[in-house]
């Protein structure tokens, strides 16, 4: 911010003695604007604040002149009445004269201000052409010395672009191969996946034959032995019932092969059939008629072994 000056000091900033006249003050102050004028010093602080110094003391210096120079002012258009002044005339011939003197002052400055902007305008158009002429200056031949640097620098700029390539080229190629062992370790993961899971579908269905076959067994078991507690209560509808619909063997003995593990108590003599515990048991129909029945299903079976059905 500029600090406004004293009469004293506007003085000693324009480097102009004291009581000088206006005519003085403003000459002083166009050699110091034209000098420190912004425009004239682009990017130099210290001038733009100067300029505002040198500005500031004018003003000052102006004011103060201004005001002792001029004489006092009656109201312009005053109607003065005076029985002895022949004069009638509205206007002054003093406020003609100050009039004028303030249009010379105005028209002056006009003229300093027109001369200052042409100024800066020159310096401008200077400072433009001096830059287009430092952009399309000629540059000086190149020397072997500046040749061969040039050609040395494009070289080694070469070489390095060259082993950029092949570093991004190596690396390109190391990832591709950890990529391929990746897809191939999954891609093993994911067979073994497979193959246990149908190992495992391979047991379960496995386990679900066995457990199927263990049930029928138990359940032919179980069906025989309650066939063979019938004849020895000489239940003979029972066993018929068993032998014709359940096909229990009235020639073979209670425990079918493999199906001790489903009998909790074994019998005194496993090779007894139906036919002797009911001979045993005195039921004389009953052995005639599993001895008929023996005989058909004996039939049976080997017309199925002649004829194959």
């Amino acid at each position: 911010m500029v600090r406004h000056s004293t009469v004293v000091e506007a003085y000693g900033i324009l480097g102009i003695e004291e009581d000088s006249s206006l005519e003085v003050v403003k000459s002083a102050y166009k050699q110091l604007a034209l000098r420190t004028h912004p425009d004239k010093n682009p990017g130099n602080e210290d001038a733009t604040a100067q300029f505002q110094r040198i500005s500031e003391a004018y003003n000052v210096l102006v004011k103060h002149l201004d005001r002792s120079s001029s004489p006092p002012r009656r109201p312009p258009h005053s109607h003065s009445y005076s029985p002895f002044n022949d004069d009638s005339d509205d206007y002054d011939e003093f406020d003609y004269y100050d009039d004028y003197d303030d249009y010379d002052e105005d028209y002056e400055d006009l003229n300093f201000y027109m001369f200052l902007f042409e100024e800066l305008l020159r310096g401008r158009a200077n400072r433009y052409a001096n830059m287009r002429y430092n952009r399309h200056k000629p540059t000086a031949p190149e020397s072997p010395e500046q040749y061969q640097a040039r050609i040395s620098r494009m070289r080694e700029e070469q070489e390095q672009a060259e082993a950029r390539r092949k570093r991004e080229e190596a690396a390109r190629k190391e990832a591709q191969q950890r990529e391929r062992e990746r897809e191939s370790r999954q891609a093993e993961e994911r067979q073994r996946v497979k193959v246990a899971q149908k190992k495992a579908q391979a047991a379960a269905s496995q386990k679900s034959v066995e457990e199927k076959a263990r049930t029928r067994e138990q359940h032919l078991q179980r069906l025989r032995s309650e066939i063979f507690a019938a004849a020895r209560r000489g239940d003979s509808a029972r066993v018929k019932k068993g032998v014709y619909e359940d096909n229990v063997d009235a020639a073979g003995g209670e425990i079918r092969k493999g199906g001790e593990k489903f009998v909790e108590t074994l019998p005194n003599d496993p090779r007894e059939t139906l036919l002797h515990i009911a001979a045993k048991c005195g039921d004389a129909e009953l052995v005639e008629w599993l001895d008929s029945h023996g005989k058909l299903i004996a039939l049976y079976v080997e017309h199925r072994l002649m004829y194959g059905r």
